[in-house]
């Protein structure tokens, strides 16, 4: 899991906000003026309304029309792939996020799916996501003729309305890079996290919900095994945590 703009507590408790919305976050089209199995994006495209995307280069929208088709994305009938069709590098899609809340945190969730029969000798494909004040770069090792794994970015909203932006910043050459099923919900409300220096310098830790942990405030791991009053040592390498109820 990813985080942004979260400390080592305490983290202060909020209320969940309503749903946002995200247009099209399936990428299906409402019309095809290209292939059946391949539509590229182009300037004036109205096939995929409330998003807006590159044009040099550009994307490719690439359809599932049975099950036999080798590039089948799980989650409907078309997958979005940031390369284009040399696959190039620097193509992008974006979309007005709504329905935000000031202060709140937010969930950006989605699926990046990338093929070996496309890869070249640039490097591993990576996916640049920005969102708000935040942005990730996530590299995907490929396997297989397309693998699909889920991703998630936290940000805090700083208004009513924020710009999610996906962007292929693979090395040239590398192959093709897809996203799939975009979707954005609030956080879970956040709980209490406190940390009390002992007489004997070690760290007694009290939270209330469940207990993440990060070393860089970007991957956040679960710590089942470390229930509230536990006494950590105080010398140690330096960790955040987080809490976080249902």
């Amino acid at each position: 899991m990813l985080g942004f703009m979260v400390g080592a507590g305490p983290v202060l408790a909020t209320e969940n906000g309503p749903m946002p919305v995200v247009p099209n976050g399936s990428f299906e089209l409402n019309t095809t003026d290209g292939g059946s199995t391949y539509q590229p994006l182009y300037d004036g495209f109205a096939g995929l309304p409330g998003w807006r995307f590159s044009t040099a280069p550009s994307p490719v929208l690439i359809g599932t029309p049975d099950e036999a088709y080798p590039y089948a994305t799980p989650f409907g009938r078309w997958q979005l792939d940031l390369s284009g069709s040399d696959n190039t590098t620097g193509g992008w899609v974006e979309a007005d996020l709504t329905g935000l809340v000031a202060g709140r945190d937010y969930r950006v969730s989605f699926a990046v799916g990338v093929s070996t029969a496309f890869l070249g000798g640039g490097g591993a494909p990576a996916l640049r996501v920005s969102v708000a004040a935040a942005s990730a770069d996530f590299t995907v090792p490929p396997a297989g003729i397309i693998d699909w794994t889920a991703r998630e970015v936290v940000f805090r909203a700083a208004g009513e309305s924020a710009v999610l932006r996906f962007t292929n910043v693979s090395p040239t050459g590398t192959g093709f890079i897809s996203v799939d099923n975009v979707a954005v919900a609030p956080v879970a409300v956040a709980q209490t996290v406190s940390l009390l220096r002992q007489p004997d310098g070690r760290l007694r830790l009290d939270y209330e919900g469940t207990l993440e942990s990060s070393d860089d405030l970007r991957i956040w791991i679960p710590e089942p095994n470390l229930p509230s009053g536990a006494v950590l040592a105080g010398d140690g390498a330096g960790r955040f945590f987080r809490a976080v109820g249902d």
